[in-house]
């Protein structure tokens, strides 16, 4: 079921990044719901585990949508290298990102916790805040430790 959710979810990003004529917002939605499907796909068994990634894809799906309404690629692409910077450093401090073109669009994210995913590898969370004209939304994405670093789950 493990590889399936991967081939699922790749399949969606690439389907998506093929398509120009898409807003960010609908890029946000897939992308959002792409990973809410791996994110769920850590858990449970059988009918659980399908339970769990349609809920990680329906709540990935609102939070991408929210968020790919006001981010570009460009600002996507900030708080995706903040998250890995946060996964990755020795300390739990935020890491702070801001648009370059956008005046209050900003962000950060900070790790949330290490957990332990059914597979026994060892995975954290790290939430991810984005600040859109004085208002909060957040995430949170999962990152495994695999070939001595944190990767995207």
């Amino acid at each position: 079921m493990g590889r399936i959710s991967i081939s699922l979810a790749a399949g969606l990003l690439l389907l998506v990044s093929g398509c120009s004529n898409l807003t960010q917002e609908e890029v946000g939605t897939a992308s959002g719901a792409a990973m809410g499907v791996l994110v769920g796909s850590l858990f449970g068994d059988g009918a659980g585990k399908v339970v769990a990634m349609t809920v990680g894809g329906v709540v990935g799906g609102l939070v991408g949508k929210s968020v790919g309404r006001d981010l570009d690629e460009s600002d996507r692409r900030k708080a995706q290298t903040a998250a890995f910077r946060a996964a990755n450093a020795e300390t739990a401090e935020k890491v702070v990102w801001a648009s370059d073109e956008k005046a209050g669009v900003s962000g950060y994210a900070e790790p949330s916790g290490k957990v332990e995913a059914a597979d026994g590898n060892l995975c954290k969370d790290v939430r991810s805040v984005y600040v859109l004209d004085g208002k909060e939304r957040s995430e949170t994405s999962r990152f495994c430790f695999r070939n001595g670093r944190w990767e995207d789950g």
